[in-house]
């Protein structure tokens, strides 16, 4: 996972895959609301870096100079398009989640709040148990 400082350092560096191949350049980042972890970035793709796709962070790695993620050009260019806002409605989240096959967090126990899993730990726990994930862009 990605340090609060690496966050401000990875904005404008440019995103790659595992095979190395550049996919594009960081315009910025997302963070839980909650918890304040990077989920999701933004990267510049297509022709001249118009189109702006979201891709996962939780599991890149950032060397200094370049964000390694673990998913191919196509599929970050294929994201969902989600407008991005300053805050991404819960299921704009959702459908990110979805479309990179992430677990979606759900609420343990629904009385006290807590998150402690993923969404497929909690097999079997009701929808209304499900924590609705708000992300806002980090600055």
């Amino acid at each position: 996972m990605l340090t609060q400082d690496q966050l401000r350092e990875v904005i404008g560096t440019d995103a790659y895959t595992e095979d190395g191949e550049k996919i594009g350049k960081i315009g910025h980042v997302y963070v839980d609301d909650d918890t304040e972890h990077p989920i999701f970035a933004t990267v510049h793709t297509g022709l001249l870096g118009t189109k702006e796709s979201f891709v996962p962070i939780v599991l890149a790695t950032f060397n200094g100079t370049r964000l390694t993620v673990p998913y191919t050009e196509d599929t970050v260019k294929g994201a969902p398009s989600v407008d991005p806002d300053e805050h991404l409605a819960p299921e704009e989240v959702e459908t990110l989640y979805r479309y990179y096959d992430l677990d979606y967090p759900v609420a343990a126990q629904p009385n006290d709040g807590a998150v402690t899993g993923t969404a497929q730990d909690h097999m079997g726990t009701p929808l209304a148990q499900t924590r609705q994930v708000r992300l806002r862009k980090q600055v």
